[in-house]
């Protein structure tokens, strides 16, 4: 464990994930019309309250060795193999944070997909996103379980029901961290190209505002949403 913690990269993910979008900072990034929408996540009491919780379980939670840093861009698939690349951020957190990044990138570019595509031609795409999540949890959560049966030489995590116990408090971590992603892309630093290359300004400010209002919900409401299934149905609740 203590190969892979490097305390400069993780106050980097700090900073952007949990301090930088809820205060007044120079690394904060947004179109100048959506100041009311970020200033509302300065003033937003319930969200910050549960930014500081995933703050404290991105901290605390050493559960597994993480990427840090997940997304499209970072994953090379060819048939029979997956390779992850960029992984300065790498270090032991709550196996949740990967998880949740990774739904959260892909919610971004179904955020994005109405600027890119039109509105109406975006639906069949937006769908194929929605799928797209529902097949990375449950796959993810079947291996996880099969592994946990088979091959875990911890008896706590063999114990029966135990390993479906443990994802259900993955699955919460993964909804606030995935909430964290869509807004930290939005208003911080670092931007997707999904929504970035909209050519529309309002548009773009659009589906910027999306994100926004899905990844404050996300956080807020991450205890409440129980499922994959309740997930996507809280992101069509959203759009």
């Amino acid at each position: 464990m203590a190969q892979f913690i490097n305390p400069a990269m993780c106050e980097i993910t700090e900073d952007l994930f949990f301090n930088d979008p809820y205060q007044i900072h120079e690394r904060n990034n947004y179109p100048a019309e959506l100041e009311a929408d970020v200033a509302a996540l300065r003033d937003d009491a319930q969200l910050k309250l549960a930014v500081a919780a995933l703050k404290h379980r991105f901290f605390a939670h050493a559960e597994a060795l993480l990427h840090g840093d997940i997304h499209s861009g970072s994953i090379f698939v060819a048939e029979g193999s997956l390779k992850a690349i960029d992984a300065e951020f790498g270090y032991f957190g709550p196996i949740g944070f990967d998880i949740g990044t990774a739904i959260g990138n892909l919610l971004l570019n179904y955020c994005g997909l109405p600027g890119q595509l039109g509105i109406r031609d975006a639906a069949a795409a937006r769908e194929q996103r929605l799928n797209d999540i529902h097949q990375l949890w449950t796959t993810f959560a079947e291996r996880f379980q099969a592994l946990a049966a088979e091959k875990t030489r911890d008896a706590a995590l063999a114990y029966p029901g135990y390993a479906s116990a443990f994802l259900k408090k993955v699955w919460a971590d993964a909804v606030g961290f995935c909430g964290s992603e869509l807004i930290r892309r939005s208003v911080g630093l670092s931007h997707v190209a999904d929504i970035d290359t909209i050519q529309d300004d309002a548009m773009r400010h659009e589906c910027l505002r999306h994100a926004i209002t899905l990844g404050r919900a996300l956080i807020v409401l991450a205890e409440r949403i129980d499922s994959v299934d309740e997930l996507l149905a809280r992101v069509h609740q959203y759009s």
